[in-house]
């Protein structure tokens, strides 16, 4: 099982962050957050835990599924992850 992760800048001391798992030939959202720095000089982002969805663990979920942003656009960029990450190879290749 591979994850995806998908992070998109929102601005400066922002990204949004999609991970998801794959199962099956199906990937799955399992996690969304938003990770914020308090200024641009710091290289470290922490989790803001306001607006936060995991799929196992809904005791620290603050953000049902159904208001987390999937969008075609981060959907289609999870499938082109996951396409890139197939390899087609000989028996005596692996």
């Amino acid at each position: 099982m591979e994850r995806i992760l998908i992070e998109k800048r929102i601005d400066e001391l922002s990204v949004e962050t999609f991970e998801f798992y794959q199962t099956e030939n199906i990937i799955y959202l399992d996690k969304y957050y938003i990770m914020r720095r308090e200024n641009s000089r710091q290289s470290k982002y922490k989790i803001d835990k306001s607006k936060y969805y995991n799929r196992l663990m809904h005791r620290d979920t603050t953000c049902p599924e159904a208001q987390v942003p999937l969008t075609d656009e981060i959907k289609a960029q999870a499938i082109k992850q996951f396409v890139d990450s197939i390899k087609c190879l000989k028996w005596s290749e692996r």
